[in-house]
């Protein structure tokens, strides 16, 4: 269960990076006591999800994805997402 949702939630994050595991086991818990996700310059990227960390972390330019400089691409980059489009 936790590999499909690690799938379906943050693009399959390598596991083996305790940051990825870290954001993982948040998403859970978060979903157990209800608690809405919030991925914002005031709280840890760690709770942003593969999606969230994207589309705050990238800007189209001549209709393509590039990165933009800020924490939450830091994160993203770190993580191994690449640009998605949502």
């Amino acid at each position: 269960a936790l590999e499909q949702f690690n799938k379906a939630h943050f693009s399959a994050a390598d596991l083996k990076k305790k940051e990825n595991v870290e954001a993982l086991l948040n998403a859970v818990l978060r979903l157990k006591n209800n608690v809405e996700a919030e991925c914002s310059y005031t709280t840890s990227t760690s709770y942003c999800s593969a999606a969230q960390l994207c589309s705050k972390a990238t800007q189209l330019v001549h209709g393509q994805l590039q990165w933009v400089t800020n924490i939450f691409a830091d994160a993203a980059k770190k993580k191994g997402y690449s640009p998605i489009r949502n």
